[in-house]
């Protein structure tokens, strides 16, 4: 389904003001990637208007991941062809299956490399939940129980400034929806629908606002902002490649709600790094006790931890909230309980799966039929019962 079809135009329209975020499509690496005013090169579709944008740098490819020879029979080739068949079914761009220690597949489709970046929205959330928990291991924030007030003036004498960094990353603030571009001066000017930790609803506001914290807590501590944090403390000990990041003006605040480009192969990276509690390539990149706590239930959903989403208990219909019409399929329960996942709305996904030491990456072109059990489920059910045990990092 293409972003600019009319049906899905029209749905982005509607949702527009309940802060329903729709999924896109990829964009391409530069061939200047540190030319920081400029987008990423379209492929697949026209986003020339994703700019200003900041490049977060990495470290590319200085921690290379070990790949799979041609005849290696960890997986089912029935189960992966239909995990692919399915994906390319919903316009899939990428996808990239991880088991052991080795990628152990990967493919692109037409127009698309493991150069790539893609922009898949949401997921982005689930990077600044990870770097929340290195403020958190430098000192930078004291703990989640702060208020928002503490680190917002604007916010210190008002009903607002009593909000925990803990509900807001929980998705549990009260906050009132806005639109689907949540800028900064936007979120900060939300009000409180219903007190603070009696509700959970997904919303951008939330993700935006503790961005913008996070990144006046930086500046005060004298670490710089937050791209160059997430370069620091992220994107450079996983061996990833630059990112991009969309900002709300020249010179302004990132949108921290969405808008990280990234490549396949770097998300990845990020979902290893979950796998293995925090630790890549022999390396403690995260505090364990941090990926424990963003993948624990938060107080009002099972399904949702800090910024990460849980797959289990099994719900049929996923739910983003009360007053969000969209319900996400799942129409299996997950064949393995520890499973949990980041969701670029529409269908991008990183499935982190720690009992099989799997990880599974896939990046396609928004649209509301995607079903979150097939994949994991199909992959999961084509793993060969002698395949490879944990890799070493995991032992």
């Amino acid at each position: 389904m293409s972003f600019h079809n009319g049906k899905l135009s029209a749905l982005v329209i509607a949702l527009a003001g309940l802060g329903i975020m729709i999924a896109a499509p990829a964009v391409t690496a530069q061939t200047t990637p540190h030319a920081a005013t400029a987008p990423a090169k379209p492929s697949i579709m026209d986003l020339t208007s994703v700019k200003p944008i900041e490049v977060v740098p990495g470290a590319p490819d200085s921690h290379p991941l070990r790949v799979a020879g041609p005849d290696d029979k960890t997986f089912a080739p029935a189960a992966l062809a239909k995990v692919q068949a399915y994906s390319d079914s919903l316009g899939g761009h990428a996808l990239l299956v991880w088991q052991g220690g080795v990628l152990r597949y990967e493919k692109y489709g037409e127009g698309v490399t493991a150069e790539t970046r893609f922009e898949t929205y949401s997921m982005h959330k689930s990077v600044l939940g990870l770097v929340y928990g290195a403020a958190l291991r430098d000192g930078v924030i004291g703990s989640l129980d702060q208020t928002a007030g503490e680190f917002l003036p604007e916010w210190a004498n008002d009903p607002r400034g009593r909000i925990t960094l803990r509900q807001l990353l929980s998705m549990e603030s009260g906050l009132s929806l806005g639109p689907i571009d949540v800028k900064a001066e936007l979120a900060l000017a939300a009000k409180i629908d219903v007190p603070p930790g009696s509700r959970f609803e997904y919303n951008n506001a939330n993700s935006e606002i503790a961005g913008v914290i996070l990144d006046r807590a930086l500046k005060k501590a004298g670490r710089g902002d937050y791209a160059a944090y997430l370069s620091h403390v992220l994107l450079q000990p996983l061996g990833a490649g630059d990112a991009h990041i969309w900002l709300d003006h020249e010179g302004g605040e990132p949108r921290f709600f969405a808008f990280l480009q990234m490549r396949a192969r770097d998300w990845l990276r990020v979902g290893i790094l979950i796998d293995h509690q925090g630790k890549f390539d022999g390396a403690q990149v995260l505090p364990g006790a941090w990926i424990k706590a963003i993948t624990t239930p938060s107080a009002l959903n099972p399904n949702y931890g800090l910024q990460v989403w849980i797959g289990s208990p099994w719900v049929r219909y996923r739910s983003y909230g009360p007053r969000n019409p969209i319900k996400i399929s799942h129409a299996e329960p997950y064949l393995a309980s520890d499973l949990v996942y980041f969701d670029g709305f529409g269908g991008e996904r990183v499935y982190i799966i720690p009992s099989l030491d799997l990880v599974i990456v896939r990046v396609g072109e928004a649209s509301l039929a995607f079903d979150d059990s097939i994949i994991p489920n199909a992959v999961i059910a084509g793993l060969n019962p002698h395949s490879p045990s944990p890799s070493a990092e995991k032992r």
